[in-house]
């Protein structure tokens, strides 16, 4: 998890600062003339602005929290709690009873949330790969 940490926390970071980079910054200096405060510049203009790239970097952190493996197989303390994947990996192998179809069959099942998740987010997640200038 240390490793995972390591990687996915400076990846959004730098996703969500180019990201920020090429708002407009006429937008906050209008809110700003206008009297509004630094949340309310935070709380409606940077969030709402800026929610497509959160979406995004959302999406790529599922996709990868669900896909480790070596986290639930080295974490994991019984088959009775292990992950998704430690149990689809569990399937295959020379200790397995199990044949190529039902194997096939749990990744189709596994592959599932991530698909739903980025088709229930893709027009966030396309709108976040535009740039605004």
């Amino acid at each position: 998890m240390l490793i995972y940490t390591a990687i996915a926390v400076p990846f959004a970071f730098f996703v969500m600062r180019n990201y920020a980079l090429t708002l407009p910054r006429e937008v906050v200096e209008a809110a700003r003339l206008d009297g509004a405060s630094w949340w309310r510049v935070f709380w409606q203009i940077h969030v709402p602005l800026t929610r497509s790239a959160m979406i995004a970097v959302f999406v790529f952190q599922f996709v990868a929290v669900w896909n480790d493996l070596m986290f639930g197989i080295t974490m994991a303390t019984s088959r009775n709690i292990r992950p998704v994947m430690a149990a689809l990996a569990d399937l295959q192998g020379n200790y397995s009873n199990v044949g190529p179809p039902v194997v096939l069959a749990g990744a189709l099942l596994v592959s599932l949330p991530t698909l739903v998740l980025f088709f229930s987010a893709q027009r966030f997640f396309v709108s976040s790969l535009r740039i605004h200038r």
